[in-house]
């Protein structure tokens, strides 16, 4: 669904309707683009996509009707029925509503109409109608994507009547479903597919976390995160395939790397381990949650949810701090909002964080507590997911660094900073035609790997591009690629650099068996990035990259250098101590 394909369909379904005369086959295509509008790309809360599937199911219902097929256009009369509704348009859904049912003359859509009879209530105010007509369909649809739609409407209804009690059980029937559907999938599949079904996930935590069940509603979380993991790799691609063909055969590939992927540790969940780990360590948590921004926090197994506010109220204050962190007004404000105050103390033990995809742009460790960053006062370490405790190797010699740089002889600032770095540990940088994937995939478990490559987004994700080929994320997972310190400099590569990019290579090293991720959110300047990175490794970064890195921000901080909030250290696990 993220890899591009779909929009390859599309593309074909634009070719189809230009090749096509017979209002027929007009109609079956424009039928087929409305409901890629609304099913592909309208459930992703775009609305201006829900009215373009709108426009072409009407296209479709002219074209029908002048030809005669009705049995098409009773179809689309319900679709436009349902579309309509979510646009809050319910007189004009209930007419069409009303024109299915006189066509309908078989009954074959009674189950179909009622469905969106339903929605139209729902959307009218009339949340009692609703829920009476929900409750007595559910038991008679067979469809799983049909029962999860249900579900997730009467949990929204119960959550409005404060009833949290049905609001739980909803979600969970719907959290359920999902959970069945995912033992039918093939195994590469599972994670990649569900991820897009995370509103039964939403709607359960936020009646949990209305019910003030803090505990369960943090296990849910977890559940919820591992389901998008795989999501957070394959990021939608800008440059479309071609056709359905060069479509099909990404996929395939992609389905190749995802299989070991989807069977790494990272994936696997243990509620018992979860929360061992969390009675150890102080976590945040802030994800959007049905239209509201919650703040899930521990503090050594205390475990509250609080509501911050609503998502659109943020929206643009969280877009301004991404661009301009920097500015204290705007993260000591956000910081008001987001950093639970008792977490704020000055500490060597790190803050795990953990953002939602949609808050990934965040430069958490430059929220503001007293007019202060939060990294002067602790470490920050990123998350893909809850973390659960492993033992972490800390050593690492100069016979075990690799540094990997400007595979297409581009990138002289590269270069330089390759040179340097590969002095500091005594070694020889991978530069030029002899960058390939086949020095990259040489890379060890107990290794230190320094990249300054070129990256990109492609039809698998976050890449790296080498001398010889191109890396997608989704290969750095299947081919197990997992250093035990990876470092992703955002030298050279200045227009490529984004907060998607990079949580989706730094979730495929971690996915892999990396320990440790350091890359940028943002671009960063060749002389910034240079004198971070001296920096880093001068402070025992390749020891302890948490707490030197740490260490830099505050130092670049106090001179008064902003390019440290561009800067972060993932992680996978937190680190049991060595006996």
């Amino acid at each position: 669904m993220h890899a591009g394909y779909f929009d390859a369909a599309n593309q074909e379904l634009d070719r189809a309707a230009q090749q096509l005369s017979a209002d027929r086959d007009l109609a079956q295509v424009w039928y087929a683009r409305g409901m890629y509008q609304r099913e592909v790309i309208g459930k992703r809360v775009n609305r201006s996509k829900n009215e373009l599937s709108v426009a072409a199911l009407e296209r479709s219902l002219l074209i029908g009707t002048r030809a005669g097929f009705t049995a098409l256009v009773v179809n689309i009369h319900v679709s436009l029925a349902y579309s309509l509704a979510e646009l809050d348009r319910t007189s004009d859904a209930e007419r069409h509503l009303a024109e299915a049912g006189t066509l309908d003359v078989d009954g074959r859509l009674k189950m179909e109409r009622e469905q969106v009879a339903a929605r139209i209530a729902y959307h009218r105010g009339n949340l009692m109608l609703a829920y009476s007509l929900n409750e007595k369909l559910y038991p008679l649809l067979d469809d799983p994507d049909e029962q999860i739609d249900i579900c997730m409407l009467q949990a929204r209804i119960a959550i409005v009547n404060n009833d949290w009690a049905k609001a739980r059980s909803w979600a969970q029937r719907g959290v359920k479903i999902v959970e069945e559907m995912s033992t039918q999938w093939p195994t590469e599949l599972r994670s990649w597919i569900l991820a897009n079904r995370r509103e039964p996930f939403e709607l359960l935590v936020t009646a949990l976390a209305r019910a003030h069940a803090a505990e369960e509603a943090i296990l849910v979380l977890d559940q919820w995160q591992r389901r998008t993991l795989l999501d957070q790799m394959v990021l939608p691609s800008p440059d479309p395939p071609r056709d359905l063909a060069s479509a099909a055969a990404k996929v395939r590939r992609l389905l190749g790397s995802l299989l070991p992927a989807s069977k790494a540790p990272l994936m696997a969940g243990s509620e018992r381990a979860v929360l061992q780990s969390l009675r150890t360590i102080d976590l945040v948590s802030i994800v959007v949650s049905e239209g509201q921004v919650w703040r899930v926090s521990d503090r050594h197994g205390r475990f509250s949810v609080d509501q911050i506010a609503p998502f659109d109220m943020l929206r643009d204050r969280l877009s301004q701090f991404a661009a301009m962190p920097a500015d204290p007004e705007l993260a000591s404000d956000l910081g008001v909002l987001i950093l639970p105050s008792d977490f704020v103390h000055a500490t060597e033990d790190p803050l795990y964080v953990v953002l939602d995809a949609r808050l990934a742009a965040m430069p958490f460790a430059a929220l503001r507590s007293n007019g202060q960053p939060l990294i002067v006062t602790r470490p920050v370490l990123l998350m893909p997911r809850l973390p659960v405790s492993s033992s972490c190797e800390s050593d690492i010699d100069n016979r075990r660094v690799m540094v990997l740089a400007d595979p297409m002889g581009d990138l002289p600032a590269a270069r330089r900073e390759s040179s340097h770095v590969a002095s500091l540990f005594a070694t020889t940088p991978i530069v030029g035609v002899a960058a390939t994937s086949s020095a990259l995939f040489a890379a060890r478990s107990d290794m230190l790997l320094h990249l300054v490559v070129h990256v990109d987004v492609d039809a698998g994700g976050g890449t790296l591009r080498l001398h010889d080929r191109t890396i997608s994320a989704p290969q750095i997972c299947g081919d197990r690629l997992g250093p035990r310190l990876v470092v992703l400099s955002a030298t050279g590569s200045a227009n490529s650099w984004n907060p998607e990019l990079a949580s989706s290579l730094s979730t495929a090293f971690l996915t892999a068996g990396s320990q440790y991720v350091v890359t940028a959110l943002k671009p960063m300047s060749d002389a910034g990035s240079l004198e971070l990175m001296n920096r880093f490794y001068k402070a025992g970064g390749a020891r302890d990259p948490v707490h030197a890195l740490a260490q830099v921000q505050v130092a670049l901080f106090r001179i008064g250098n902003t390019e440290w909030q561009n800067v972060f250290v993932f992680g996978r696990n937190t680190c049991e101590p060595h006996p």
